[in-house]
């Protein structure tokens, strides 16, 4: 019996389930995924009286001919997850799936990494990074892959990361999702929510004090026009500037929202955070020869914001997550600076560093011209 038999009489909002149905073929042909995904979205919410599982799986069956299967598994497992479908429901539309690509190696992979999934929402832990562990190792033995299998492997993790609060490894993770993901095939409430997590956690990272990569990423820009999580990219750009002045103010003016969001518990993370790479911005863009970089508790104190007192504490932070290398002279008051670590930078920074080189090699041609001349 085919589907439109099956919801023989059945009608929608838009008209009779044939009609539905004949427009879903329409948008899966065209390739069309995100409005293929609300119309199968819609027939699973309109005929509620159907098991979900059955009725998703039976969709999908009907589309066997033309199709890609790592993106409309990709899709029915959005409209999963946003119809609340319980794990065992999950691997019970799965599994009816499966036959259709007995055939197919990379499909198979794709299924593997739907399993974790379920066994993730289930919170079988263990049993989730097992599969996830063995989907990956597949993965490394095959040549071509295409990008949405990638995207579905990151996004597990990142998933995983988040729930455990790991916001150091939840980044790339999420980044990585992002890089092989195409907007097109998510929700534009998933695609809000995975910006708002990746630049929460880089707020709260103890490892993360560069945010080129983050503010050039057309997802996370997103970010920038929606009402209520535009703070969220306005103190990114603040974070990234190093701006002490531009965060006070900031604090000030979303004070309630800070409360209520994501950020609450972690202000006075954020707020040392921001010092620091004001601190290693002027070290990386100080006038003085790379061998005299010395800096006073007092220089230290008026870029950063604090008191005299409070310095050492932050020199002893940024030497064990290990930012900057060099020592404290105490009795001197003075902090001694070896080297920096690396950071990415954006186009304004690379033509300040261009700047410091061509004085440096002003330099070296003096002491060339000096030796030559003894």
């Amino acid at each position: 019996m085919s589907l439109e038999e099956k919801l023989n009489g059945a009608r929608s909002q838009s008209g009779p389930t044939g009609e539905l149905l004949k427009e879903m073929k329409s948008k899966h042909e065209s390739r069309l995924w995100f409005e293929f995904q609300e119309l199968l979205e819609r027939l699973v919410f309109e005929h509620r009286d159907f098991d979900a599982s059955e009725l998703i799986a039976q969709v999908f069956a009907e589309l066997q001919t033309n199709l890609d299967p790592f993106v409309l598994l990709h899709l029915v497992d959005e409209v999963m997850d946003r119809q609340g479908l319980p794990p065992k429901d999950r691997l019970a539309t799965f599994e009816k799936m499966k036959s259709g690509f007995q055939k197919h190696e990379q499909a198979k992979i794709f299924f593997n990494l739907l399993d974790a999934k379920a066994k993730l929402l289930a919170g079988d832990v263990d049993e989730f990074l097992a599969s996830l562990k063995a989907a990956e190792t597949s993965l490394s033995c095959i040549r071509s892959i295409p990008k949405i299998l990638f995207a579905y492997l990151h996004g597990l993790k990142a998933e995983h990361l988040w729930s455990k609060k790991k916001y150091n490894e939840f980044f790339p993770a999420v980044m990585q999702q992002m890089a092989y993901t195409d907007p097109s095939h998510l929700s534009k409430d998933r695609v809000l929510q995975l910006a708002e997590r990746a630049v929460v956690s880089a707020l709260v990272s103890n490892e993360l004090l560069s945010f080129g990569d983050l503010i050039a990423n057309e997802t996370l820009s997103q970010l920038q026009n929606h009402p209520d999580k535009n703070y969220l990219w306005k103190l990114a750009l603040i974070f990234d500037a190093g701006n002490i002045k531009d965060l006070q103010a900031f604090l000030a003016q979303h004070q309630e929202q800070l409360k209520k969001g994501p950020l609450a518990n972690h202000l006075d993370k954020i707020q040392r955070n921001v010092r620091v790479v004001a601190l290693f911005d002027s070290i990386f863009l100080s006038p003085k020869n790379f061998s005299q970089q010395d800096f006073t508790f007092q220089e230290i104190a008026n870029i950063t914001g604090v008191q005299k007192n409070e310095i050492e504490p932050l020199i002893i932070y940024i030497l064990s997550i290990e930012l900057m290398d060099g020592y404290l002279d105490e009795i001197a008051e003075i902090f001694h600076i070896r080297s920096l670590k690396p950071r990415t930078l954006d186009k304004t920074r690379i033509a300040q560093l261009k700047e410091k080189f061509v004085a440096w090699n002003v330099n070296v041609a003096k002491t060339a011209e000096f030796v030559q001349q003894c």
